[in-house]
C-alpha cells in the first residue's frame, strides 16, 4: 500500500509516464516532471528509482525493461489521470 508523501511521489511520476507511449528512463522522467512543471518540482533520480522499484513495481502500476545499459519504466495498468480532465490509459491490452 502506498501512504502519504509517497502517494504524491507516486502520482508524479505516473503522471509523467503517462505522456508517453515508450518506456522512459528515470532521467527522462525527471525532465518531464521539471518540464510540465516550469522547473518548480524537481526530482533527482535515484528518488524516483525508489519509488518505482519499491513501491509502483511492486503494486503492479508499472514494469521494467532492463537493456543493458538503464532500466526502462512504463505503465502496466489502467490508470486514470486527472488535471483538466480524466483521461484514460492503458498500454498494454
Amino acid at each position: 500500500m502506498i501512504n502519504g508523501a509517497q502517494l504524491s511521489n507516486s502520482f508524479i511520476i505516473l503522471m509523467a509516464l503517462s505522456e508517453s507511449k515508450e518506456p522512459l528512463s528515470t532521467t527522462q522522467v525527471s525532465q518531464i516532471i521539471a518540464l510540465s512543471t516550469g522547473g518548480q518540482v524537481y526530482k533527482i533520480s535515484a528518488t524516483l528509482k525508489d519509488s518505482l522499484e519499491h513501491r509502483l513495481k511492486r503494486e503492479g502500476y508499472v514494469v521494467s525493461v532492463n537493456p543493458p545499459t538503464k532500466s526502462l519504466y512504463s505503465i502496466t495498468a489502467e490508470v486514470f489521470l486527472v488535471s483538466d480532465k480524466v483521461t484514460y490509459r492503458n498500454n498494454y491490452n
